[in-house]
């Protein structure tokens, strides 16, 4: 998969304080293990989404819950 770099996205996995989460459906065709999964994840401050220390390029992925933590929704 893609490569990231630890400090690049340390703003993105703060000590303290809410990460980003969001609910996503993948889209990578070329990689069919990925493609088509819903899964929740952190969006990135530079539009990348990561989850379990995989990294997904922006194109690579739809939002399809803002809020996937909120159980009222």
């Amino acid at each position: 998969m893609n490569k990231y770099d630890k400090e690049t996205y340390k703003q993105d996995f703060p000590k303290h304080g809410d990460f980003n989460w969001k609910t996503v459906k993948l889209k990578t065709p070329e990689k069919p293990y990925y493609d088509g999964h819903r899964i929740i994840g952190v969006v990135l401050h530079d539009g990348n989404f990561m989850t379990s220390g995989v990294l997904f390029l922006e194109n690579q992925y739809e939002v399809i819950n803002e809020e996937p933590f909120n159980i009222n929704k």
